[in-house]
């Protein structure tokens, strides 16, 4: 029969974190736009009806320019090929 099995004399740990490790950043939530806290909501956009409503605006206006921006670029490419 086999004897016992001699344990190593130092166990090595898995590498981790430390629990005291400085967390980058706040620890609550900014409001994208004017930047104050979200009151800790994560499911929140924003802190008030005021912000929800420019970032609904800020994002409708960028989906708009990029809509702009395409349909220009195949304005120009049908005038390629228009010769024009």
């Amino acid at each position: 029969m086999c004897g016992p099995v001699p344990m190593p004399a130092a166990c090595p740990k898995p590498a981790r974190a430390p629990l005291s490790a400085a967390v980058i950043g706040s620890p609550e939530p900014l409001c994208p736009v004017c930047s104050t806290a979200r009151g800790g909501r994560l499911w929140k956009s924003a802190c008030s009806a005021r912000c929800r409503a420019a970032l609904s605006r800020r994002r409708r206006a960028e989906a708009q320019s990029g809509r702009d921006r395409k349909v220009r670029e195949l304005l120009k490419a049908a005038l390629r090929m228009v010769g024009h």
